[in-house]
């Protein structure tokens, strides 16, 4: 698995290539959840994309982009990922990043889809953190 290393964005960049940065930042923060984005969901002239925490299960919007920056968007999310096909696929990689005062290597699951005739979305996973487990505990009954 390729280890990928990212610059620490704690806002929504305007530079389209800091975009994966700050989503895998925002999802590091967390620990285990996923982001989608999805064309056909736009609101107005915005894509949004939302992350769910899998503690919690709320999503919550992370970052926007304009419609017109959209597939940009996707295809820098590839290229960042080193997805072999620019316009669908999946990857998985890790992300070191310290947590508990150690550094754990954090892996993401990526799955992209950038092709107007099969759709244009997004589904992205941070799934596991090595060395943690459980990585929460469940809720008593």
């Amino acid at each position: 698995m390729q280890n990928i290393t990212i610059q620490n964005v704690t806002e929504q960049p305007s530079d389209l290539v800091l975009y994966p940065d700050f989503v895998i930042s925002s999802m590091l923060a967390v620990g285990p959840c996923r982001v989608e984005a999805d064309f056909l969901s736009q609101k107005g002239d915005v894509v949004d994309f939302t992350l769910t925490e899998r503690k919690t299960g709320t999503p919550r919007v992370v970052m926007q982009v304009p419609s017109s920056h959209y597939r940009p968007t996707l295809a820098r999310f590839a290229v960042f990922s080193k997805l072999d096909n620019l316009y669908c696929g999946h990857t998985l990689f890790a992300c070191d990043y310290e947590r508990d005062g150690q550094l754990h290597p954090h892996r993401f699951s990526l799955f992209l889809c950038n092709e107007p005739t099969m759709g244009l979305w997004l589904k992205f996973y941070l799934y596991g953190i090595d060395g943690l487990f459980p990585l929460f505990k469940k809720p008593a009954a």
